[in-house]
Order: C-alpha cells, then sequence, then structure tokens
C-alpha cells in the first residue's frame, strides 16, 4: 500500500462515521501524542529544550495531560515537569512586568484592555507543542482529502454522503482547495445547513403546546448538530488549535 494510501483509508473511514471527519482525525492524533508523551517524553530532554525554547502547553492541554496522567500514569511525572516549569514561569512573569512598566496612561490602560478582549485564553497556542503537533496532522489530512476529491470520484461520492466537514476546517480546506473541489464543499456544506434549518424549524414547532403530542424524528438532535457544524465536536482539538490560532491571526 502507497504512503499516501494509508492517510486515503483514514479519511474514507472517518467519513463514514458521525460528524466531522477531520474532529475525528485530529482526536485521534491527539490521544496517540498524549499517550507516548505521558508513557515516554513527559520529562525527556526534546521537552525541555522546547520549554527553554519558549514552549507552553495551551489551557486545554495542560488539563488534559493532568487528567490523562492521573488515569493512566499517575502525577509524579506531572510535577517533576511543572517543578522544571517553575523557574521559567517566574522568568515569563518578569518579561511580563517588565514590557508593562512605564503604560499608565490613560491610553495605554484602554489599549491594554481592549487586547484583553481579543487575546484567547490560555497560552499562545503557537507555542503549545501539541497544538502545533495536531494542526501539522490536520493539514496532512486536508491535504489528501482535498486531492483526492478532486480525482477520486470514490472519495465524492463518500464524502456526499457523510456528515462534512464542520465550519473551522471547512474554511480551513477552502484555503487548499481548487476551485472545483471549493465549490463541491460548498455546496454540500450549504445543502446541510438549509437541512439542519428545516429541522431547526421543526423543532421549534414541536416545542409548541399545541403540537407537543407529535412524535419526535431527527429534528429532536439539531440544535446539537448545530453546535458540532459550527465548532466541531465537544472534546474536538480543533477549538484549541485552528481556531485559537485563527483568533491570534485577527
Amino acid at each position: 500500500m502507497a504512503f499516501d494510501d494509508l492517510f486515503v483509508a483514514e479519511i474514507k473511514h472517518a467519513l463514514k462515521q458521525e460528524g466531522c471527519p477531520l474532529c475525528r482525525l485530529a482526536r485521534k492524533a491527539e490521544d496517540r501524542y498524549l499517550f507516548f508523551f505521558l508513557h515516554e517524553h513527559m520529562n525527556s530532554l526534546p521537552t525541555y529544550e522546547i520549554l527553554a525554547k519558549g514552549g507552553r502547553l495551551c489551557r486545554h492541554h495542560s488539563w488534559l495531560v493532568l487528567d490523562r496522567a492521573t488515569r493512566q500514569t499517575g502525577l509524579l511525572g506531572t510535577a517533576v515537569l511543572y517543578d522544571h516549569m517553575t523557574g521559567l514561569l517566574a522568568d515569563d512573569l518578569r518579561q511580563a512586568f517588565e514590557a508593562s512598566r512605564g503604560k499608565t496612561g490613560v491610553l495605554d490602560r484602554l489599549s491594554r484592555r481592549l487586547l484583553r478582549r481579543k487575546r484567547p485564553e490560555g497560552a499562545n497556542p503557537q507555542f503549545c507543542w501539541i497544538c502545533r503537533s495536531i494542526a501539522g496532522t490536520e493539514d496532512t489530512f486536508l491535504h489528501y482529502l482535498c486531492k483526492h476529491l478532486e480525482d477520486n470520484a470514490g472519495m465524492k461520492e463518500i464524502y456526499a454522503e457523510s456528515d462534512g466537514l464542520c465550519i473551522p476546517h471547512l474554511k480551513a480546506a477552502f484555503a487548499r482547495a481548487s476551485p472545483s473541489v471549493g465549490s463541491f464543499l460548498l455546496d454540500k456544506a450549504v445543502s446541510d445547513l438549509e437541512r439542519l434549518k428545516s429541522q431547526l424549524q421543526e423543532y421549534q414547532r414541536k416545542n409548541d403546546y399545541r403540537f407537543h403530542h407529535e412524535p419526535w424524528g431527527d429534528e429532536k438532535t439539531s440544535p446539537e448538530r448545530m453546535v458540532r457544524l459550527c465548532v466541531g465536536p465537544r472534546d474536538s482539538p480543533v477549538s484549541s488549535s485552528r481556531d485559537q490560532q485563527s483568533e491570534q491571526a485577527r
């Protein structure tokens, strides 16, 4: 089997599951990364080198590492890691303090408040190496998805029958897809949105006391499916990697 066939096989399998296939593949990549990080790399020299160069875990992955360690390996390794990080975090605070000195005017205070509103919470995602790894995996799968939607009729048929990409991954796909593939993705997304809109309206109608006796159909899960389409599933890494990087670029 050729190297790219492995990626295509994973994409096709993910397309046959519920929800955004890229979110599913990113979550698998995150699970795989965290397993090896906790069992082999948490207290390794490469990890300490990343930290020395400014790497920090974002809020999402900091808590995920702690939760996984609690269940899988115990917290000794986490204690060693954060023991090492205390000095680095103290340096971060000193640098933040030095950067803020002298900015005491009204305009400076206003500009800092505005910046705080725009800045995503947690560590800068460009320094979270787990976010970077997952974003790289997403880009690889997006490349193969767009490539094979271009010249593989079977892939188009599978995608047309799938739930399709969530909105964040769809926008990322537009940036790398050809015009024909982009139009194909857009047409399906608009069709899916129209169907969801109809189901949401039916959901509202059946919550009217006059129709509450009518049995529920697919519309019963439409609010949850709409949220999942907008931002990906609840446990998708996309919210901590691609979304925060997009927010930072604004």
